[in-house]
């Protein structure tokens, strides 16, 4: 039986050349292409097992052919290449390639031919991705945030008295998504308002329980009940100042986390350093000053590689960052 095999990214036209090209090969030999196989955006360093290619392997028997554009549709790594080849070899199975005119089978120059030429496509892989990284490491020190932005397009503006009622649910117990729900804003929102927040103390996680005879205890709402107590009625107690003394309690203190689930699937995160006032980093952005403006004024101790990671890890120093002095370090790379 004879196979089509492609991988192609998701350029129609690359798509069309490629499949166009083994056609022709085909019809040069008389044959006829009975099933294609395609990996469509699928990258050449994914091992076989994880492609369409892998699923191909298992289903060609002995004298069946493979027919690809060229050697490097099989893999982008030498030993990835070398390992189909010895495979397709220990059960008789021919490669042809179109561009390279490659017969690979089980056959001394077959296996020189396949080796030279999975050594070449590595060290021009490798050295793509050198060039890559030194253009990475350019755009840092120039004081660009590498990476997408954090879900900016679902973030909407909302006034401080928005945000003033946002801080007063999350306190008071309020899960995010139920805030979300309740203003009829995306979840996203919230929880980015609640990091940027200076008031926020956290989302309420219970409350601390002081008795008379001296017993602390850390009330949940799935402890409560272990207790013998309503988680509502001592949140309603706290917040109306009741006097819960007729049960033995002498005093209610809330209990907030600083992060939560929530916060944590969205990567909604404030950056912590012993030697970086925030208040102060927050200006400089605010400011429209750039990473390396910022990392003059920083003490001597602190390297530019931990301002940037400090504007970078934080959710909304990094969100405004992108809006003011990163605009800046672009246009500077434009002008020059």
């Amino acid at each position: 039986m004879i196979y089509g095999y492609l991988r192609v990214s998701s350029d129609e036209q690359d798509v069309n050349n490629q499949k166009s090209g083994v056609l022709d090969f085909a019809k040069s030999k008389e044959w006829e292409i009975e099933d294609w196989i395609s990996d469509d955006g699928v990258s050449g360093t994914k091992d076989p097992e994880k492609r369409q290619l892998g699923v191909l392997m298992k289903k060609c028997q002995k004298g069946d052919i493979i027919v690809c554009s060229e050697l490097s549709r099989l893999g982008r790594k030498m030993l990835m290449v070398m390992s189909i080849l010895e495979y397709c070899m220990k059960n008789e199975i021919m490669i042809y390639t179109v561009k390279d005119n490659y017969v690979l089978g089980d056959n001394i120059q077959s296996t020189v031919l396949a080796f030279a030429f999975s050594l070449a496509a590595q060290i021009e892989r490798d050295m793509i991705a050198m060039r890559t990284k030194e253009a990475l490491a350019v755009r840092k020190r120039e004081g660009v945030l590498l990476g997408a932005p954090r879900n900016v397009q679902k973030i909407s503006r909302v006034s401080d008295d928005l945000m003033a009622e946002m801080v007063k649910l999350a306190e008071n117990g309020m899960s995010i998504s139920s805030i979300a729900r309740k203003m009829n804003f995306h979840r996203i929102t919230v929880g980015y308002y609640l990091a940027k927040s200076k008031t926020f103390k956290g989302v309420l996680d219970g409350y601390n329980i002081e008795y008379f005879n001296g017993t602390k205890i850390n009330l949940t709402k799935r402890n409560a009940t272990d207790y013998g107590l309503y988680y509502k009625h001592i949140s309603d107690a706290y917040q109306e100042g009741k006097d819960m003394s007729f049960i033995g309690i002498k005093h209610i203190e809330p209990n907030y986390r600083a992060t939560s689930k929530e916060y944590e699937r969205d990567n909604f995160t404030k950056s912590e350093h012993p030697k970086i006032d925030r208040d102060k980093m927050e200006s400089f952005i605010l400011n429209d000053m750039t990473i390396p403006e910022i990392h003059n004024r920083m003490v001597e101790s602190v390297s530019y590689d931990e301002v940037y990671d400090y504007i970078s890890g934080d959710t909304y120093l990094s969100n405004e960052y992108r809006l003011r002095g990163q605009l800046r370090c672009k246009s500077k790379r434009v002008r020059g």
